[in-house]
């Protein structure tokens, strides 16, 4: 199922890539491309520095979850105040609508987690209980 979503994803991703170029290049929506081009620059620098603080902290989970914290925070404040989502007086209005998604998202990783946990032992209970019973 998650490479699945994966996959529809970046099928996803491919296809808004492709629309909003033909857009460009037809109708030339440059306002819609800048976003689109700065919404893409942002992102893959994000993951560059979610990967780098990931390989510098790998020894504490607390600190990677408050990197990527800082790092989505940061992330929607750019591309608010350059796409004008927020001006200069209501910047901490990215923190009201970042904090309790990105809880959210940590609690359903979690829950995911566990499920991924509890099928991999019971794999291995199965395979513990196969070889007892060929002895």
């Amino acid at each position: 199922m998650k490479k699945y979503i994966q996959k529809s994803l970046m099928l996803s991703a491919i296809i808004w890539i492709i629309v909003t170029l033909v857009s460009f290049l037809c109708f030339e929506y440059r306002e819609e491309m800048k976003l689109n081009f700065l919404i893409l620059i942002v992102s893959f620098l994000g993951m560059g520095i979610h990967y780098f603080t990931s390989y510098i902290f790998y020894d504490s989970f607390l600190k990677e979850l408050i990197c990527k914290y800082i790092l989505v925070e940061s992330m929607v404040l750019v591309i608010g105040i350059f796409s004008g989502w927020f001006i200069e007086t209501n910047w901490w209005m990215s923190f009201i609508y970042v904090t309790p998604v990105f809880v959210l998202a940590y609690l359903l990783g979690i829950t995911q987690m566990r499920r991924d946990v509890q099928a991999i032992n019971l794999k291995l209970a199965e395979k513990k209980v196969g070889k007892s019973y060929e002895e």
